[in-house]
C-alpha cells in the first residue's frame, strides 16, 4: 500500500513537472546603450521542456534560447539568441540575426556587455 502511494506521488510529480514545462514562463529583458538610451535591445525567452531537459543532462553548460529585437540609429533588426552559463559561472550571449552573421558577447559581472564600443546595460524598470 505504501509503495503504491509513493509510486502515485512520483507519477503525479513528474506529470506536473512536464505540464508546467509545456506552459513555460516568458521572460523579457531590455538592455539600453549607455551613451544613447534610445537604442535598445529587447530579449524575450520562454522556459521550455527542451531547454530544461538539455540543462538537466548537461550540467557543465546551461543554455537559454530566445528571440531579440535590436533598435539602433542604423535601424531595427531581429533574430534569435542564446544565453549560456558555463560550469565556472561565465555567461555569454550569442546572437543570430535573421540577416547577417552571428555575433557574441561575454557578460560582465554587473550584467552589462560591450559590443563595437557600445556598452549595454540592463534597463531597470
Amino acid at each position: 500500500m505504501r509503495r503504491q502511494l509513493l509510486l502515485r506521488g512520483l507519477i503525479t510529480a513528474v506529470a506536473l513537472s512536464v505540464l508546467s514545462a509545456c506552459h513555460g514562463v516568458t521572460t523579457v529583458k531590455t538592455f539600453v546603450n549607455r551613451d544613447n538610451p534610445a537604442e535598445k535591445l529587447v530579449l524575450e525567452s520562454s522556459s521550455s521542456m527542451e531547454s530544461g531537459l538539455f540543462n538537466t543532462l548537461h550540467s557543465n553548460l546551461q543554455r537559454f534560447p530566445g528571440s531579440y529585437t535590436l533598435e539602433t540609429a542604423s535601424g531595427k533588426s531581429t533574430g534569435r539568441f542564446e544565453y549560456a552559463v558555463n560550469d565556472k559561472g561565465k555567461a555569454s550571449y550569442v546572437f543570430m540575426p535573421q540577416e547577417g552573421k552571428p555575433w557574441g558577447v561575454e557578460v560582465r559581472a554587473d550584467g552589462s556587455f560591450e559590443k563595437d564600443g557600445r556598452v549595454w546595460h540592463l534597463h531597470a524598470r
